[in-house]
Formats: C-alpha cells, structure tokens, sequence
C-alpha cells in the first residue's frame, strides 16, 4: 500500500510513499504550553505523538523562532494538527501542536 507523506494545499499535490518513508525524527510544534517553566535551553524528555503511541526518548529545543522535537527513534506518521505531549518523568512537562514533520 501507498501512505500520505505529505500535502502542499497551495499547489494542490498529495505527495505518496512506501510506509518506511512516514517515519521521522522531528517534528515543529506551535500553539505550544509548558506546564514547568522553560528557559528554551534544550532537554531530554519523553514525548508521544498520539493518544495510544508509547513515550519516546526525544530533544525539545529552540531554533530561530521554531519549537523542535527530536525523537532520538524515528516516530511512524508525525501528523500536521496532532497534538505532541511531553513528559518529564510521570509527569507532563508540556507540549503542542505538530505544525509539521521534518
């Protein structure tokens, strides 16, 4: 089967793959809160990409003006619109929203 790995709306195309191209290590996050306070010095936390999705080990850090997660393995299917939640031991550090995956 053939899997969506990427939209560009603007010029209408729908660009289509093979299941091992829909993993990826990063993933920009906007609309983003932080439970604990950051200091945008980058951390090792854990983080899950959707509701059933096991944590894994990932980076949050600053890059110019964008928020960026890396997964230290490769995450399947890191969707636009998604949430990402962070955590930091048991407890929820923060997250937002996937604006998309890099």
């Amino acid at each position: 089967p053939l899997y969506v790995i990427g939209l560009d709306i603007a010029n209408n195309y729908v660009t289509l793959g093979e299941r091992e191209d829909c993993y990826f290590k990063y993933a920009e996050i906007t609309d983003t809160n932080f439970i604990e306070n950051w200091n945008y010095e980058t951390i090792v936390l854990r983080g899950k990409v959707r509701y059933r999705s096991e944590e894994n080990e990932c980076i949050l850090k600053k890059e110019g003006e964008k928020i960026i997660v890396e997964f230290l393995t490769p995450q399947f299917a890191i969707t636009s619109g998604q949430s990402l939640v962070l955590y930091k031991g048991d407890t929820v550090f923060g997250g937002g929203v996937i604006k998309q995956a890099l």
